[in-house]
């Protein structure tokens, strides 16, 4: 069924990406499926075995167990990084507990940075590119998605890919470091891609709560006044009330009337407050 647009079979079953046929697969008894084997294994489904080209017939953990994913790859994959990949080929290759149907992940760079004017960007992206290898980031990936990292002749050909991009950077970029540890002073340094830092929204939602109970704490304080400043114009209403007779819809009209300027009052007092909050807020 491998074509641009295949002739499915009437009882075929449609589903969209892993998850979409996860849950097919789920719901459906008897069903057999197509999926990412990491989240076949991680949702407990049983696994079809398949039967390499050395006769042995396994399913991709045990092929896992035995270094089976990759195991084919030198003589296939090319030494030079920046060679033609066009005709790689890692399915159904030889060996004992090779799995037929293995992948590579292919990241394509440029080898030419100069499109990126910025030299702490062309850094950055040579920073990025060692961390898809570096274990404190992707184990995780191996751990909880059941993905096969790259190692040997893989590993060492993207080490070769990222040393000949590093040729091209040029002495004015700054290169980016990780702390996956507090250190003192150096960790808050220019530069420095920390684990140990809260993230953007993190920050900003910091900042937004503690604007907002700053905010909030103004607000009851002004609600105060302007209960404070109702108070005591309807005491002076009552007051001109002993000197001028005025009817009950007058007294409602200046009552309103007073208790509009109050607002008003306070309206300017919250305006004039929230931009010097904000700064005060920005700088801290």
């Amino acid at each position: 069924m491998v074509s641009a647009l295949p002739t499915w079979p009437l009882d075929a079953v449609a589903a969209r990406g892993n998850g979409g046929l996860l849950a097919k697969i789920q719901s459906t008894p008897g069903t057999i499926g197509y999926l990412e084997a990491g989240s076949g294994i991680a949702a407990r489904l049983p696994e079809v075995s398949l039967t390499n080209k050395y006769g042995r017939t396994l399913n991709s953990e045990q092929a896992a167990a035995y270094n089976g994913i990759g195991a084919e790859e030198e003589g296939v994959l090319p030494e030079d990084p920046s060679a033609d990949f066009g005709k790689v080929n890692l399915l159904d290759q030889r060996g004992e507990f090779t799995w037929p149907i293995t992948l590579v992940t292919y990241i394509y760079v440029r080898m030419d940075l100069s499109f990126m004017p910025d030299p702490e960007e062309r850094s950055l992206l040579i920073a990025f590119l060692k961390a898809l290898y570096d274990p404190e980031f992707v184990d995780v990936c191996a751990t909880n998605y059941g993905f096969t990292l790259a190692e040997g002749v893989s590993y060492d050909l993207a080490q070769r890919a990222i040393t000949m991009l590093e040729e091209n950077l040029g002495d004015t970029a700054t290169p980016w470091t990780f702390e996956y540890k507090p250190q003192g002073i150096v960790g808050a340094g220019d530069y420095v891609i920390s684990t140990t830092r809260m993230s953007l929204p993190q920050d900003e939602r910091r900042f937004s709560i503690d604007s907002y109970n700053a905010l909030r704490e103004d607000y009851e304080a002004l609600q105060k006044q302007v209960n404070l400043l109702i108070a005591g114009q309807a005491g002076m209403v009552v007051a001109v009330e002993d000197e001028v007779e005025f009817t009950e819809e007058e007294k409602v009209k200046i009552t309103a009337g007073l208790v509009m300027g109050a607002v008003g009052v306070v309206i300017a007092l919250i305006a004039l407050i929230l931009p010097f909050s904000h700064v005060h807020e920005m700088r801290c």
